[in-house]
């Protein structure tokens, strides 16, 4: 055997068109020696893992995914120096032992476990709020064109260069993109 490989497609139309993992297999004909490809079909769970350093996430995104977020403030980075220091003297090397008492016994413990099916009768009630989703978007790009109103408004070489109905043009349609920013998030809001 040459190689032994696991294909997931991500990309949104081809995740539609193969929705489970593809295994191709390379490995050498013993009587002919060429090369031999073989594919099977795979049924199984799927994981998606993705990292961003956005701060606001897609709602449809959350809708969707589980996630996790990093607390990269500094009372969070002196609680886990102050945990690495405690770690290294005696009263932490002895918390380690029982830690380490303490997980073998959860684990004894989710032994005895058996699964649970959970089942909610309201699942076909559920509904995304697209609405929302689409209001939000447009607010950013109402906020994204008030930015950039801005930073041409402040900018004092295109102000002192600029025709006076040109920069009036340039302060209406920021007006007009504020305007609308504010309706959005009324809307917004009352959606709740």
């Amino acid at each position: 055997m040459i190689c032994d490989q696991t294909i997931v497609l991500t990309g949104f139309y081809s995740r539609q068109d193969f929705d489970t993992p593809l295994r191709r297999i390379k490995f050498k004909d013993p009587t002919t020696g060429k090369m031999v490809t073989q594919e099977y079909h795979v049924e199984g769970p799927v994981m998606i893992f993705l990292t961003t350093t956005a701060i606001d996430l897609d709602e449809e995104l959350q809708n969707r995914c589980l996630t996790l977020a990093v607390d990269e403030s500094a009372a969070q980075t002196e609680r886990i120096h102050r945990v690495q220091r405690e770690r290294r003297t005696l009263a932490g090397l002895l918390a380690h032992e029982q830690r380490k008492d303490l997980l073998k016994n959860l684990r004894n413990a989710q032994r005895l476990l058996s699964p649970l099916a959970v089942v909610n009768d309201h699942a076909p009630d559920l509904t995304f709020a697209k609405e929302r989703t689409r209001l939000e978007k447009e607010l950013k790009k109402a906020e994204g064109e008030i930015a950039r109103f801005d930073a041409k408004l402040s900018n004092e070489q295109f102000v002192s260069r600029a025709p006076e109905e040109v920069l009036s043009e340039q302060r209406e349609k920021r007006a007009e993109a504020a305007a609308l920013a504010a309706r959005l998030g009324e809307a917004i809001k009352r959606l709740g």
